[in-house]
């Protein structure tokens, strides 16, 4: 559930949401209440690890989190793959193949946005 999602569901913003999530607040004890009271949910659904009910579960996968986490494993990889291809460009620099490094650089990043006659 998005923080905008959550919000709507117990009618605060989404900047409320999020100060609970990183520990900045906590919701106050009335509106839990009042929520467990609304949602048929168990007071304790809101104790840290407290049982979940199924009406408060959703089982539909959560294509923005999956999207998230393509783009950051396709972002890992290329990082990987640069990573790589500059310690190579080192070493060669280190043995004294200037031509082979700049080689292998224009395959990794573009040389010319580093420059410096550009």
């Amino acid at each position: 559930m998005t923080q905008a999602e959550m919000a709507n569901l117990f009618g605060v913003g989404p900047g409320q949401v999020s100060s609970w999530e990183r520990g900045v607040q906590r919701p106050h004890k009335k509106n839990l209440r009042r929520w467990a009271h609304q949602y048929n949910w168990p007071l304790e659904i809101f104790a840290e690890g407290g049982p979940m009910p199924g009406s408060a579960v959703s089982l539909a996968p959560n294509s923005t989190l999956e999207a998230k986490q393509t783009r950051v494993t396709r972002i890992l990889k290329r990082l990987s793959w640069a990573s790589g291809g500059l310690s190579r460009a080192s070493r060669l620099l280190a043995e004294g193949s200037t031509e082979e490094a700049e080689a292998v650089l224009r395959r990794v990043i573009r040389v010319e946005d580093y420059d410096e006659d550009a």
